[in-house]
Parts: structure tokens; sequence; C-alpha cells
């Protein structure tokens, strides 16, 4: 299995303080490659362990062109997730926040209180 992992390009993956979102994709980022399995990262401008770097989400999507047809899943913590909206067809898991602009298709929420303020049906994981 190969997995594209695609964090923000608003902070570094891993944040040097700040960055929830960018932490968390370092911890899955590192879990994956623990566990054997083949991970490509597209991340913020030197980020030390990504495979793919820009400063604007905006590029991602040109700059994984090359390796898409050999990724299973798409698993996007980005704002906007064009990689996605680029292969609609590719398996994907996308990781909302809460300011998000626009609303996600099928969410998956990671408490009762974020699906109440998103407003939209949805299964709830809480992984705490």
């Amino acid at each position: 299995m190969k997995i594209l992992l695609v964090s923000t390009a608003a902070i570094k993956t891993p944040p040097e303080g700040y960055g929830g979102m960018e932490r968390e994709v370092a911890w899955l980022h590192r879990g994956f490659q623990e566990k054997g399995i083949d991970v490509l990262l597209a991340a913020k401008t030197d980020s030390p362990q990504a495979t793919f770097t820009a400063n604007d989400e905006a590029e991602f999507p040109n700059l994984v062109e090359s390796a898409i047809d050999d990724v299973d899943v798409i698993l996007d913590f980005s704002h906007d997730k064009q990689v996605g909206r680029r292969w609609p067809q590719k398996p994907q898991i996308n990781v909302y926040q809460v300011m998000t602009v626009g609303w996600p298709v099928n969410p998956v929420f990671i408490s009762q209180g974020q699906a109440d303020y998103i407003g939209i049906d949805g299964p709830v994981i809480y992984y705490g």
C-alpha cells in the first residue's frame, strides 16, 4: 500500500512550535514508516521528511502528479483539499478543520460538538 499524506503549506511538518494539524501529520508519517507502509508526504517547504514541498497548497497537485498513479489512498490534512479535487476517483480520507471554508462531503467528526457546529450529519469517532 502507498499513502499520499498531505499536510498544510502554512507550517513546517513537524512544526517547531504551534501547528496541531502538522504535528498530527508528522506522527502519522512516522507511524506509517515504522509499520513499513510506503508513504509520500506533501508539506511546506523545509519540512525535513517531505517528498514534495511548497509554500502554497495550490502547488501540491502539480507536485504529486508524477506519483499519483501509484498512490492507493490520499490522506489529506490540508486546508483546501486540492489534491483530492484533482483526482476525485482516488480513495481519500479528508481531515477537516472547523475553520475550513466550504462544507465537507461524507465527513467523519472527532466529537459530537464538532458535528453539531458544522451542522452536517456524519459519524463521530472519538479517538481520545
